[in-house]
């Protein structure tokens, strides 16, 4: 089987160097990381803990809160096999505030 002459491989093309291979590599993944920023910056929030409910739900087992970050209110909420994770400043400085 004889190589196929119309098609240029990397040894045979002119305009195909090994720094031009490389930026264009370089620039294909810069592309990707960029896409794959904008997507994550465009996630949705947190979901933020409601302020107050006229009736509070009932719960069967206890809740347990776990403060993950003062600064931004990020809570973490486990009741039985459930976890939720929020986000509410106030309630996380309330918190911080109980405690002494």
């Amino acid at each position: 089987m004889s190589p196929d002459t119309n098609s240029p491989t990397p040894s045979t093309d002119p305009n195909l160097s090994r720094r031009r291979l490389m930026s264009g590599a370089a620039a294909t993944g810069a592309v990707g990381l960029l896409s794959l920023g904008a997507a994550s910056a465009q996630a949705a929030p947190l979901p933020r803990a409601p302020r107050r409910p006229e009736q509070p739900p009932v719960l069967d087992e206890p809740m347990v809160v776990h403060l993950r970050d003062v600064r931004t209110g990020e809570l973490d909420l486990f009741t039985g096999h459930t976890h939720q994770r929020v986000r509410n400043p106030e309630l996380a400085a309330a918190l911080v505030r109980a405690l002494g």
